[in-house]
């Protein structure tokens, strides 16, 4: 699940993957803001089957807390 959430980020923010580690986050990645996160959520949405609450929305602001977010819905 990491590596196909890091290969999302990398696609949405135009940068390689190699630069997306654990602690990416909106304050790191310049290009991670509100207009990527729309495109975060769809991309997250479509590739993990899931539905994201407004709630959930608003905890996407870390590589780390996405992975928490689709553990808590169960993704493998």
């Amino acid at each position: 699940m990491e590596n196909r959430v890091r290969q999302i980020l990398a696609d949405i923010f135009g940068r390689p993957v190699e630069d997306i580690n654990d602690n990416a986050s909106t304050d790191t990645v310049e290009e991670w803001d509100s207009l990527s996160n729309v495109y975060l959520v769809l991309a997250l949405e479509t590739e993990f089957g899931v539905k994201l609450t407004m709630e959930e929305m608003s905890r996407l602001v870390s590589f780390k807390n996405i992975i928490a977010l689709l553990k808590e819905k169960r993704v493998a």
